[in-house]
């Protein structure tokens, strides 16, 4: 009796130990997924090729419909106008737009939604700056439109080219249109916090 009662007490001990091991790997894991959603919540601005958009799908919910619109169709043959994808929540226009020299060019900022400029023809330079070192506001925030300028000098330019794409996130103030002549380019909107589909 002793005997099979030592056995179910080691039994029990050694599936006890098992299960708080198990826990304590979970554990691991739940705290390292915590720390990459804070880290990929703090997001910058990502500037790639159309052809590696993919990989981006699930950064943020919206983006997968954005990849979806973009494999679905002739991106270079739409018409120049507004594409409902998923109503306001993702949408996007197309459009050749006249660029214009730096000094012309202002930061604007976005609080409801994070842009995608997709370039399609043309070249485009566009100003960028942290949105928390920006300091001189012009005016104040268009709820309707969701924009805000700043006078501020962006810190730095990046230059889109035939199918490039930057990614701009509410923290990234942002100056778009700048050079000569035209471009013709791809400008999704998808609202923060969109659930996927």
């Amino acid at each position: 009796m002793d005997y099979e009662l030592a056995g179910i007490t080691g039994i029990l001990i050694y599936y006890s130990a098992n299960i708080i091991i198990r826990l304590k790997k979970i554990n691991f894991y739940l705290v390292l997924l915590n720390r990459l959603k804070l880290y990929l919540q703090k997001k910058d601005m990502i500037l790639d090729s159309i052809k590696s958009f993919e990989k981006y799908q699930t950064l943020q919910d919206g983006f997968d419909k954005v990849y979806k619109f973009i494999r679905n169709n002739d991106i270079h043959k739409l018409e120049e106008k507004e594409y409902e994808i998923d109503g306001k929540n993702v949408y996007c226009t197309v459009s050749t737009q006249t660029l214009k020299s730096p000094e012309a060019g202002k930061l604007e900022v976005h609080d409801s939604y994070i842009d995608i400029h997709l370039l399609l023809e043309g070249s485009e330079t566009i100003g960028i700056k942290d949105r928390r070192e920006c300091s001189d506001q012009a005016g104040a925030y268009d709820e309707l439109k969701d924009i805000a300028f700043y006078n501020d000098e962006p810190a730095n330019y990046v230059v889109l080219g035939r199918d490039n794409f930057i990614i701009v996130f509410p923290a990234d103030a942002h100056a778009p249109l700048l050079g000569n002549g035209t471009c013709k380019k791809i400008i999704f909107k998808v609202k923060v916090n969109v659930k996927k589909s």
